[in-house]
């Protein structure tokens, strides 16, 4: 018989090889910080571009913010790919065990690509030479430049990276935790009778007189 000082000392005692529960929320944590910094990244401005005016032609100084919109084809490469890499993050994290899998590998290589999308953005709109291609306007050798990243892009980039390190992550918790068998669910004590077990079975049968 189970007395209640071995129901204690039994529960006292974690099982070394099984993940802790509350490390289970780390993944969806991350991809949630993904999720935002993605967010943030598509409002913030990615470039400002000064435009001072020379010695010979005086004029108002002329400052122009881009933001991710106006980065053309690879801006909207990029975009799709963070949206496409928060929804496949979700499903691989909430979606049904038959999907999960697929979703998870799929997640990570847009991660990757995404981030490095980002990271040429992030490069070109640091670029003098390539100002005037994104804003549609001439600028000539001599023009006296300013050229200053801004936040958007890191926030871009940043968001790729947490994605794939929080898919990465749930493959690793799932991998780690030992798979449940139905001992692990038997709540019933040795010396308690199981279902059929002590029941006094009556004989109802009608004999012939």
């Amino acid at each position: 018989m189970t007395t209640p000082v071995d129901v204690m000392e039994s529960s006292a005692e974690p099982t070394p090889t099984e993940w802790p529960r509350s490390l289970d929320q780390i993944p969806a944590v991350i991809v949630a910080l993904g999720a935002i910094s993605a967010v943030i990244s598509l409002i913030k401005p990615w470039q400002t571009t000064i435009l001072r005016p020379d010695s010979d032609n005086p004029g108002q100084v002329e400052e122009l913010t881009s933001t991710i919109v106006v980065a053309g084809t690879i801006g909207t490469a990029f975009m799709v790919g963070l949206i496409a890499l928060v929804a496949a993050a979700v499903v691989a994290l909430f979606g049904s065990p038959g999907v999960r899998h697929t979703a998870r590998l799929l997640g990570l290589g847009l991660a990757g690509a995404t981030a490095a999308i980002g990271g040429i953005l992030v490069y070109h709109l640091g670029q003098a030479s390539t100002a005037g291609f994104y804003y549609g306007i001439l600028i000539g050798s001599d023009a006296n430049i300013e050229i200053r990243t801004e936040s958007g892009g890191w926030f871009g980039v940043s968001a790729a990276v947490l994605a794939g390190l929080g898919l990465f992550l749930a493959r690793s918790s799932d991998e780690t935790r030992p798979l449940r068998t139905i001992d692990d669910y038997d709540e019933f004590d040795d010396d308690e009778p199981r279902y059929g077990e002590g029941i006094e079975v009556i004989d109802m049968t009608v004999k012939a007189g």
